[in-house]
């Protein structure tokens, strides 16, 4: 695309933002997966700015932080930030009795820690991602963990940040609701955030985050992801209650 227009997942939230009075810059993705930084309207020296968007890998993330320095320009999330959110081991421990046991290991070792663990099923993904295809997520046995974890090789090309081993809960899954956390206030689609909520917000070091929490069959709360704000989809919520997270910035 050229620098200037919007990818068309992102676009009615553009233009929303734009309407609600905040300044939108839009950067050229071509340009930049060969390393340039292009972005339209320049952005104002001094400036903090969030970035909306795609997921970026660590690196490349890191890497756009640098390139906005170099403009004396700085994102409102750092790098450590967004994998404080991003990535599975780093939010852990943080809400460890609100979220299924999880295990973080190498191909190597799967084969004796499942034998460890022996649980009746368990749930496969690399840091920030699960399968999304039709095989799903779901194992019972060390082969078949083998199975998913070779899709997402296929589907994905690594197991970004390494290989995590859930324990299988079973969830009701269209209870499951994605809610927002910015400057440690909770946002939910309808604006009725449910009392329960502000205890499960974990410290996990980051302006703004995601959280999907669904319900177990005991009519527990549970947090089934936690993700980095800024590359999180808003899912079925209105435009409007996503914008007015950031009311008054």
């Amino acid at each position: 695309m050229e620098v200037g227009s919007v990818d068309a997942h992102f676009s009615d939230e553009f233009q929303v933002l734009k309407q609600a009075g905040h300044a939108c810059h839009v950067f050229s993705v071509e340009h930049w997966e060969d390393g340039l930084l292009k972005i339209k309207p320049a952005i104002p020296v001094g400036q903090k700015v969030l970035y909306r968007g795609w997921m970026m890998k660590l690196p490349e993330y890191a890497q756009l932080q640098a390139k906005l320095a170099e403009r004396d320009a700085q994102l409102l999330i750092s790098t450590e930030q967004y994998k404080s959110a991003h990535y599975l081991s780093s939010w852990y421990p943080h809400c460890q009795q609100n979220t299924p046991e999880t295990v973080f290991l190498h191909d190597e070792d799967l084969v004796e820690t499942i034998n460890r663990l022996n649980w009746s099923a368990y749930f496969v993904k690399d840091q920030v991602k699960s399968l999304t295809t039709t095989r799903g997520s779901k194992a019972k046995t060390a082969a078949e963990i083998r199975e998913i974890l070779s899709e997402l090789l296929t589907y994905r090309g690594e197991w970004e940040g390494g290989i995590c081993i859930r324990r299988w809960e079973d969830l009701i899954v269209e209870s499951e609701e994605r809610f927002f956390i910015w400057k440690g206030r909770a946002y939910c689609k309808d604006g009725n955030v449910p009392p329960w909520l502000g205890e499960m917000i974990p410290a996990i070091g980051s302006p703004f985050f995601s959280m999907d929490i669904a319900f177990n069959r005991q009519g527990k709360p549970r947090i089934v992801e936690i993700g980095d704000g800024q590359v999180s989809s808003i899912k079925n919520w209105p435009l409007d209650a996503f914008v007015h997270i950031f009311a008054g910035e």
